[in-house]
């Protein structure tokens, strides 16, 4: 009789320890989960419901953009903007135009996530016409939206 009395408790004792751990580590993990801005679904399953950020563009961000005289040109934005560590890539773009639609794509690269510029040749560019750049970031799970900038292009003739 009193190894079975022993026993109970032995196994009582057991149960309430792994009851507790069990509890703690679910406390745990939804803590986690909301204090990284994540949601829990499931048993072990968390998904991230953060968006990536638009870039911050820091060149061109004026109405007219000077070419006269030049060869190249430096686009440039922050890579500052959101989680480097997520970070895949960079969606580069150029528009004729204002709109932003498919037919006036006149440049599109895909760049590395650790670089913040691209430099392009200006003779892509006409005299008094309207552009627009586009830079999104892409992280592993999601795009971010479109940071844009339009501007006209001068060029005056040099003699």
């Amino acid at each position: 009789m009193f190894f079975s009395e022993s026993r109970g408790k032995i196994m009582r004792r057991i149960f309430l320890v792994l009851a507790v751990l069990l509890a703690g580590f679910s406390v745990v993990r939804i803590e986690a989960g909301l204090v990284s801005g994540g949601v829990e679904f499931g048993i072990g399953g968390r998904h991230s419901m953060e968006t990536a950020p638009e870039p911050r563009l820091i060149w061109p961000v004026s109405e007219t953009l000077d070419l006269t005289g030049k060869d190249t040109v430096e686009f440039k934005w922050s890579p500052f903007e959101g989680k480097v560590f997520k970070r895949r890539f960079y969606e580069f773009r150029i528009y004729k135009g204002r709109e932003q639609l498919a037919k006036n794509i006149i440049l599109k690269k895909k760049i590395a996530a650790n670089v913040s510029s691209i430099v392009l040749k200006t003779d892509m560019f006409e005299d008094a016409e309207v552009y627009t750049w586009a830079l999104r970031q892409a992280y592993y799970d999601q795009k971010s939206d479109w940071a844009y900038s339009a501007f006209i292009v001068i060029k005056k003739k040099v003699l």
